[in-house]
């Protein structure tokens, strides 16, 4: 089956099957063993299916491989733990600290980063351990950045993983972007609650200003009084409610039960999202819910001008936008 072609069910189907020919031919018998060890272990009753280690190492080998952000792949690794996956956000932080200080950052700039990312109001019981993002992890992330940065001339760790050419691909180019969001996650570290930060919903992509941004948006688009502002403004405007991008109208389609009924779409950069910092009726857009979900299904969120531009265009491509 080509990768190309294939889902991760079709592959976890895959190995399954390669699991129960693993057990019923006795080859590999390492992994026999251990299928058989994995098995005994289960509930009595139990009846589903068991992948055996290498079947089950081929397909994390799979799971590692370049996927559509935004994808069900995509997001299932957005909620990898934090013990064994670096947040965009922390990943942010540390690439800020590369393009401030180099490849020989200060001790004293790598301490403040650690102490930062072991305040992220994720997983916060992982910084009960002394050796978690500590001093030594991040001057190690530096010199995965030093390995990918073109400009280098040292080789630096080569370890890194996919998330940090990904963002080092996103900010890099823009190092005032980079400060920005840099700047907007360290004031939201020790304000954001840890309720507030747990993960995202299954249809919103991660942006790629991280989880924490992602969040602080979420949280301003749902602010009651906000909405209830903004579509009393569009009432007496135009004694109606329609969708910015397509013009739905809720109570046109759905009758009674649609009327008043519309989402509010935040429309700031996420590096401008502070803590205390007011958000005004003209930065939220009034957007059916269908709309909404296609700003958000894949990073980079659409603009309302790029999402406009999709719903008004006569001939829509099947590539991803």
């Amino acid at each position: 089956m080509a990768l190309a072609r294939a889902s991760r069910e079709d592959l976890r189907s895959a190995a399954v099957r390669w699991s129960e020919h693993v057990l019923n031919k006795h080859r590999h018998e390492a992994d026999t063993r251990a299928y058989e060890r994995g098995r005994d272990q289960r509930e009595p009753g139990w009846r589903g299916p068991i992948i055996c280690p290498t079947a089950s190492r081929r397909l994390e080998a799979w799971d590692r491989l370049v996927v559509a952000p935004g994808s069900p792949q995509d997001r299932d690794r957005t909620r990898r733990s934090r013990k064994s996956a670096w947040l965009r956000d922390e990943l942010i932080l540390a690439l800020d600290l590369y393009r401030r200080e180099g490849r020989n950052p200060s001790g004293t700039a790598v301490r403040e980063i650690s102490e930062s990312l072991r305040m992220i109001p994720i997983e916060r019981d992982l910084a009960e351990g002394a050796s978690f993002r500590n001093p030594t992890a991040v001057a190690l992330k530096v010199a995965n950045f030093v390995a990918i940065d073109p400009g280098e001339t040292t080789r630096g760790m080569s370890r890194g993983g996919r998330r940090d050419r990904e963002v080092f691909a996103e900010f890099w180019a823009d190092p005032i972007r980079l400060a920005a969001t840099a700047s907007a996650i360290r004031a939201g570290i020790a304000t954001i609650k840890p309720t507030d930060a747990g993960d995202i919903e299954d249809y919103l992509a991660e942006a790629p200003e991280g989880r924490l941004l992602t969040r602080t948006h979420c949280v301003r688009e749902r602010n009651s009084k906000l909405v209830a502002a903004r579509k009393a403004k569009a009432l007496r405007a135009h004694g109606e409610l329609r969708c910015e991008a397509c013009g739905f109208n809720f109570s046109e389609a759905y009758g009674a039960r649609g009327i008043d009924f519309i989402e509010c779409h935040h429309t700031l950069p996420l590096s401008s999202l502070r803590p205390g910092s007011r958000t005004r009726l003209v930065d939220l857009s009034l957007v059916c819910s269908n709309c909404h979900r296609m700003i958000h299904r894949r990073a980079p969120w659409l603009t309302m001008k790029q999402l406009s531009s999709i719903v008004a265009s006569p001939i829509r491509s099947a590539a991803p936008q």
